[in-house]
């Protein structure tokens, strides 16, 4: 049962994908390969790792980037080479992997335990939420992020499972307990070491993306994202590994509405907000996992004059900045908040 507390009848937030039509999608450029995509049950499967801290202690995690090729290779995983300059972060874990391919991490503790709690606002201004508390919270060295030792290899490794045991967690065909695991889960099998977990949905330079949400530096994105809240991780933020994501905090509301898109929408429980993740195209090089937040708000202006509508790509948004038609929820052009999160990219879709 999903530990989500909601105070607001008849509100949720749902990460079911919208995108305002009933074609049938179907990957057109799958860039996370060890990834099975399920796009029918909305999740996609990946390979579940098992390692330990150097005290013993379980470490459930699942592997999606590398800032080395060869690795990248190796595991299956999406060629991100920004993630390098995380490689001296006080943040960034550290992984011994022995000649059996064993992990063994120097840091890093995730409490899956809390009880995810989201609060939105009246009506028709869900967004920003009355009151949000995360469903998991990283220790003071956690991060998603790990360098392996004794080079300069950084791994996109996010725990989804910590000091249990595989009896505990084996959820193969659903019915999860969130005390336990990663919000995101949709099913655990250690047997099969396997994971499943629910898709996000996006734009990518006017293509549709579908990506994972597992992390964040900041406590109202982990809650909207219902993902892991990782307060050591603030350090990232001026390390240039990240590009700029696009949310629109209200964007066009009704589930039906093809120009649906942003927060109000998505606590009401319409689907996914439709964010855009900027600078990412199908043969991008430049592609990172860690995307810094632009929350975007549509001008009373442009609602009244009906030029607010769905949109797909950086220059939409940079269009509509420069037509003032956008602002920052201070006021002012639309620009960086410091709110990081961790979503690897799995593929386009057509």
């Amino acid at each position: 049962m999903k530990k989500t507390i909601l105070l607001t009848l008849g509100l949720v937030l749902a990460t079911a994908q919208s995108w305002g039509d009933t074609h049938p999608a179907t990957i057109v450029n799958q860039l996370l390969t060890s990834a099975k995509v399920d796009l029918q049950h909305d999740s996609a499967t990946l390979p579940l790792h098992l390692g330990h801290l150097r005290d013993g202690r379980s470490v459930y995690f699942v592997l999606t980037d590398s800032s080395d090729p060869a690795t990248a290779a190796k595991y299956g995983l999406v060629i991100a080479t920004k993630l390098a300059s995380l490689a001296n972060l006080k943040s960034t874990r550290t992984a011994t992997i022995d000649s059996a391919g064993n992990f063994t991490f120097d840091k890093g503790t995730v409490d899956f335990s809390p009880k995810r709690v989201i609060v939105p606002g009246d009506a028709p201004n869900y967004f920003p939420p009355k009151s949000f508390m995360p469903g998991s919270v990283g220790d003071a060295d956690y991060s998603p992020f790990v360098k392996i030792a004794g080079t300069n290899i950084v791994l996109n490794a996010p725990i989804v499972a910590f000091d249990v045991s595989p009896q505990q967690i084996a959820f193969c065909n659903g019915n999860v307990d969130y005390d336990l695991v990663h919000d995101r889960v949709t099913s655990i099998c250690p047997e099969k070491m396997q994971v499943s977990l629910s898709l996000g949905h996006g734009f990518a330079d006017s293509e549709k993306v579908i990506y994972l949400s597992l992390d964040s530096n900041n406590a109202l994105p982990a809650t909207m994202e219902d993902v892991t809240y990782t307060p050591a991780t603030q350090d990232q933020l001026n390390a240039h590994a990240d590009e700029a994501l696009y949310a629109f905090a209200n964007g066009a509301t009704g589930v039906n509405n093809p120009n649906r898109q942003g927060f109000n929408s998505a606590l009401a429980g319409e689907g996914s907000p439709l964010n855009i993740l900027d600078g990412l195209t199908v043969s991008s090089r430049g592609y990172t996992p860690l995307w810094n937040v632009n929350v975007a708000v549509w001008t009373d202006s442009a609602i009244k004059s009906g030029a607010r509508r769905l949109l797909t790509s950086g220059d939409d948004v940079e269009m509509a900045n420069e037509a003032k038609l956008l602002t920052n929820p201070m006021g002012g052009e639309v620009q960086s908040l410091g709110l990081l999160v961790n979503c690897p990219v799995i593929g386009f879709l057509e």
